[in-house]
């Protein structure tokens, strides 16, 4: 059980640890998802589409049971993530 110490100190610390205030600090945080690239629509150019049929199709070959539909939600899904992997390797490099 969490003593009434540790309690009262995760009170005072929440209390510091509510994000922006201030207007200019609220919209600085609302941009960063734009500023690191997440906020980007997938799937949307002629290159992604491109490419989520090209895995789609290997997806359904190889596995005949899967749907086309099902197979390109899971290249959807997986492209999506490798997008985002080299977002976020971008944005940690120094």
């Amino acid at each position: 059980m969490t003593s009434q110490r540790k309690i009262d100190a995760n009170k005072r610390n929440a209390k510091r640890s509510t994000g922006p205030r201030t207007e200019i600090g609220k919209l600085r945080a609302s941009r960063n998802a734009v500023r690191h690239g997440l906020a980007a629509k997938f799937g949307t150019d002629e290159v992604d589409i491109r490419n989520i049929e090209t895995l789609a199709k290997t997806l359904a070959t190889d596995r005949p049971k899967c749907s086309a539909k099902a197979a390109r939600a899971a290249a959807s899904a997986q492209l999506e993530l490798i997008h985002i992997r080299k977002v976020r390797t971008r944005s940690w490099a120094p």
